[in-house]
C-alpha cells in the first residue's frame, strides 16, 4: 500500500460541509508554514546548494594544494 500525501487528501474536502473545509485548508497551511519554518532554522540546504558549495571546495582545495606546491 502506498503511502498517501498531503495533496491527496484535496480530493476528499469537498465531502466534508464548508466551514470544516476551511478549518482544514487553514491547518494545511499552518502547518506547510511551521514545517517551513522549521527547515529555515534548521539551516538545511537544496541538494542544488549543496553540490554547488561542494565544487566550489573542491576548487579551493585544488588551488591551495597548487600553492603549496609552488612554495615547496
Amino acid at each position: 500500500m502506498q503511502d498517501p500525501k498531503l495533496e491527496d487528501f484535496d480530493e476528499y474536502y469537498s465531502l466534508f460541509p464548508r466551514p470544516i473545509r476551511a478549518l482544514m485548508r487553514c491547518f494545511k497551511q499552518e502547518c506547510n508554514f511551521a514545517i517551513r519554518s522549521m527547515i529555515l532554522r534548521l539551516g538545511l540546504v537544496s541538494k542544488q546548494e549543496y553540490q554547488v558549495t561542494q565544487d566550489l571546495l573542491i576548487q579551493a582545495q585544488e588551488k591551495i594544494k597548487k600553492l603549496e606546491e609552488q612554495l615547496s
